[in-house]
């Protein structure tokens, strides 16, 4: 467990990236308030706010690690958070359904591009057992908290409007993104 005190900051990074991608779920409060915004949309096409980021996300993990061999891991990460918060935040100023939908499989892609190489990042950074299998529960207790934190934080302020449930998830993504981009720019394994 030397490792994982020796490397607190890769841990917390680690923690952080997959935290940030439950903001593909957070949004999750909104999803009746945007129905009526939308009424001409069937319910089946509001839950498809919450589907189509898997989507983006399965087609994004296929190439990330060609991508990462190419531009390379820590730029594929950058890539892949960047990707995640300008098209997070795309709802919060477009009326069109298209969009919305697209800018939805654009947080997937971005969601993609990360969990791939977070996951990489921990095979690389700690290389025994006991502190990899520490790491991965850690990791998906960073996954549950970031729904939790998403979903609440939505759920409250998408009492204001819909749209400030995607700003909540997108400025508490972008905050996130914002440290974790300085950090990588100052370490070696991205």
């Amino acid at each position: 467990m030397q490792g994982l005190k020796k490397h607190w900051k890769w841990v917390v990074a680690i923690i952080a990236m997959q935290f940030i991608t439950m903001g593909t779920v957070g949004v999750a409060p909104a999803l009746a308030q945007i129905g009526a915004a939308f009424p001409d949309k069937s319910a089946e096409e509001i839950q498809l706010l919450m589907s189509i980021p898997s989507l983006g996300t399965v087609i994004a993990s296929l190439v990330a690690v060609p991508v990462a061999a190419r531009l390379g891991r820590r730029k594929s990460v950058i890539l892949g958070l960047v990707i995640f918060c300008v098209t997070g935040l795309m709802p919060c100023f477009v009326e069109n359904w298209t969009l919305i939908i697209l800018s939805r499989f654009g947080i997937g892609v971005g969601c993609g591009f990360v969990n791939p190489l977070n996951t990489a990042a921990i095979f690389s950074l700690f290389n025994e057992g006991e502190e990899v299998d520490t790491l991965l529960g850690w990791q998906q207790i960073g996954n549950d908290i970031g729904y939790i934190i998403m979903a609440l934080a939505c759920g409250y302020l998408t009492l204001l409007g819909w749209r400030y449930g995607y700003i909540t998830v997108a400025a508490v993504s972008a905050l996130v993104v914002a440290l974790l981009i300085w950090y990588f720019k100052r370490k070696k394994w991205f």
